[in-house]
């Protein structure tokens, strides 16, 4: 008995540490195998993480140090974090790539006009020679280094003076200009330029149409190659982006104005650069009538000698409901079209004291000195109405005028193709 018991107790000790090694390897193996399970989890993780780092910097975005990120659960929320806001700023460059943008520079008693939609830029016209370099300094500050296009409108001083220095700090796409020439210095300055930097002067046709990225534009005028008065040979173009549309008058005239309306072109825009600095020989009451437009910006020095904008032409805006901004009341003037709304900046910069007067020409037979004739003299006092709806034009107190009444001198209601009224019998 003793010696079985000696046995059994031996075999229990030989069994036990048999079944403590099984214990023991399945225990490892369990172990182990937990520990791949983890490990290739971490890499999915690490690996998940470097492919978005790398393509947010293919995104030209500031990179991602990886070994700083906590690898744990949440550690794919700091690069899908990073990934949206890129997405925000390309949206962002998007929208910006998606206005249209005019400014009309505050040059004094001139014109300049830059416009820009995308990354494509368009002049019209710059400037006084004393101007040059406050243009020349503006295009730099906003970076630009080419000019799609460069039109100067007509040959005037206060409208090309710095052009010449325009061509030839900037890279040119096209250069716009109307045949009519002049003898003046100025002028003779940017036909060198432009010769200088190899190029032609590209002479539009009324109907031509161009574009400027998403923008086009079409040339209303001049509709001739010469004219008595240079200012009717300024070129006149319209421009349209998405629903809003803009038209920009040079020194155009009266005459000019008809011509416009005789070729029955689309010219009603939202926007008007009103003619001549708002001059009573422009802005002809059937013309505005025609343009029906929202807003009018008129380029004039503070406290010129020329009594720009005449009287005449701030009531007639004020008659059709036309809002007005005015540079030498505000300075630069910033437009920002998203082809629906257009908004104003009337604070982009102090106001310009009065540019220096006109160039004196030399004597030629394209004079740009109007004068009046006996008829005008005669009539212009007298005061007659007409509607918005109609082409009459009426005496006061005609039944016609119940809805809108809107007061014009006889002279320009008849030139501006107005008819008298057979019921008030208006003067004529």
């Amino acid at each position: 008995m003793r010696r079985s018991s000696n046995r059994n107790r031996d075999c229990r000790y030989y069994i036990r540490p048999g079944y403590l090694v099984q214990v023991l390897l399945i225990t490892a193996f369990i172990i182990l195998s937990g520990c791949g399970v983890d490990s290739r989890e971490s890499n999915s993780d690490r690996s998940t993480v470097m492919s978005e780092g790398t393509h947010a910097d293919n995104d030209n975005s500031t990179s991602i140090d990886i070994t700083k990120i906590p690898q744990s659960s949440h550690s794919l929320n700091t690069p899908q974090k990073f990934v949206k806001s890129q997405q925000s700023d390309t949206i962002e460059n998007s929208v910006l790539n998606d206005q249209l943008q005019i400014t009309f520079l505050d040059v004094g008693q001139a014109d300049s006009i830059l416009i820009s939609q995308g990354q494509r830029y368009m002049l019209i016209d710059a400037g006084n020679n004393a101007d040059e370099e406050l243009v020349v300094n503006y295009l730099k500050s906003k970076g630009i280094g080419k000019l799609d296009y460069v039109i100067g409108t007509h040959a005037h001083e206060d409208h090309i003076g710095g052009l010449d220095a325009v061509i030839n700090d900037f890279e040119i796409g096209k250069v716009l200009m109307p045949k009519q020439i002049s003898t003046t210095k100025t002028f003779e300055d940017v036909l060198v330029a432009i010769k200088n930097k190899g190029m032609k002067v590209t002479t539009p046709k009324v109907g031509d149409v161009y574009e400027l990225g998403k923008a086009k534009w079409t040339i209303l005028a001049p509709n001739k190659e010469k004219y008595e008065n240079i200012n009717n040979s300024s070129l006149v173009v319209r421009m349209t982006f998405g629903n809003n549309s803009f038209i920009f008058m040079g020194d155009a005239e009266e005459l000019s104005e008809r011509e416009i309306l005789s070729n029955n072109l689309e010219i009603q825009s939202d926007l008007i650069k009103i003619g001549h600095h708002g001059s009573g020989s422009s802005t002809t009451a059937l013309f505005l009538k025609k343009v029906s437009a929202k807003y009018a910006v008129i380029s004039v020095g503070k406290d010129n000698s020329y009594g720009h904008p005449d009287s005449l032409i701030l009531n007639r805006l004020k008659t059709f409901g036309v809002e007005v901004f005015r540079t030498d009341e505000i300075g630069t003037i910033v437009v920002t079209s998203d082809g629906d709304t257009i908004k104003f900046d009337k604070n982009a910069s102090a106001i310009k004291e009065q540019a220096p007067p006109v160039e004196s020409k030399a004597p030629n037979t394209h004079s740009s000195v109007v004068t009046s004739s006996p008829e005008k003299t005669e009539i212009k006092e007298i005061t007659v109405y007409i509607t918005k709806n109609e082409e009459k034009y009426h005496a006061a107190g005609c039944s016609y005028l119940r809805k809108s009444s809107i007061p014009i001198e006889l002279f320009d209601a008849k030139n501006s193709g107005y008819t008298p009224c057979s019921r008030c019998n208006p003067p004529r």
